[in-house]
């Protein structure tokens, strides 16, 4: 019997961006990345600076989660 693939987070965009900026000060051009098991985004700042926001399955390990 194969376990259940555990469900992909699903955050919109725009609520992300909010995130970034309201708890980091983060602004500027979100692009969310391919992924198959979390949700990745890139930020570019106007200054040209990135950053990257994972957010990972309540179901994942955390020592991988630490690795990546």
């Amino acid at each position: 019997m194969s376990k259940a693939k555990p469900a992909r987070p699903r955050f919109p965009s725009l609520f992300i961006k909010e995130h970034l900026q309201q708890n980091y000060g983060l602004n500027g051009d979100l692009k969310e990345l391919p992924s198959e098991r979390d949700q990745n985004f890139v930020l570019t700042t106007a200054e040209q600076e990135q950053f990257v926001c994972k957010v990972a399955g309540v179901s994942d390990d955390a020592g991988v989660l630490v690795m990546q």
